[in-house]
């Protein structure tokens, strides 16, 4: 996956099921359930906690708050943060 600008909702999980997953710098990665009342499916849970562990999963899920995408590298979210543009 290529991203760039808000990667929120299923766009997480979408990234999330790519092999690969590349980010721009600017690039902002969140899951939103908690702000919208509805229960996130869990195989998709599964998926994101495989890749970014139970704390981050678990932040992601019930905050509803979005994460950039240095700090989606460092929890494992994507494999590589790219300039703007590139």
């Amino acid at each position: 996956a290529a991203v760039r600008g808000h990667c929120v909702g299923g766009g997480t999980q979408l990234a999330a099921a790519c092999d690969l997953r590349f980010a721009e710098e600017t690039a902002l990665f969140g899951v939103t359930p908690a702000k919208l009342g509805v229960v996130y499916p869990a195989s998709a849970t599964r998926r994101l906690a495989t890749l970014t562990g139970p704390a981050t999963t678990k932040y992601l899920l019930f905050s509803g708050e979005l994460i950039d995408a240095a700090r989606a590298l460092r929890t494992g979210l994507v494999d590589e943060v790219l300039p703007q543009g590139e």
